[in-house]
């Protein structure tokens, strides 16, 4: 807190390298963010908020457009390929991580620095941005209907 008791911004990691894709874990206890510092992008976890607290490599191929899964028991990110992965972790007592393993092998849709997939609730489903050329090649387009203000259509339909 600053000295007018409102909330102020820390800095909790500083080097000469890009750091990016922030993330603090379900428990709090941990963030997540890749840097360039090893001459690629590569995913990395460290201790919240004493960022000086350690620090684990967690890709080992590339990473970017890390997620923690709801669990906090896994981290999944995009590789140098572009190859969904995901790495078992465990956040106490002490941080652990496992080894990458792909999980889906497919280029996503380029949203620049901003991360084009999610993970539902339960850690069982992903919601992906495909890019809109390899769906028109595959599948047939997909369509959503947005009806607005659905409740006075539903009132002027049924009296």
């Amino acid at each position: 807190m600053a000295a007018d008791g409102k909330a102020a911004a820390e800095t909790l990691v500083s080097t000469p390298y890009a750091e990016n894709g922030a993330e603090v874990s379900p428990d709090g206890r941990w963030f997540l963010y890749h840097s360039n510092e090893s001459g690629v992008n590569q995913v990395y976890v460290r201790p919240f908020p004493n960022a000086n607290g350690g620090r684990w490599q967690i890709s080992t191929a590339g990473g970017l457009k890390a997620v923690w899964a709801p669990s906090g028991r896994e981290i999944v990110y995009l590789d140098a390929t572009e190859a969904l992965t995901s790495v078992p972790v465990e956040t106490a007592p002490a941080f652990k991580s496992g080894t990458p393993v792909r999980i889906l092998d497919h280029r996503f849709y380029n949203l620049g620095p901003a991360r084009n997939y999610d993970i539902s609730r339960d850690g069982q489903k992903f919601l992906i941005i495909k890019n809109p050329r390899d769906a028109a090649a595959t599948e047939t387009p997909a369509s959503m209907i947005v009806v607005l203000n659905w409740l006075e259509e539903l009132k002027a339909r049924v009296p």
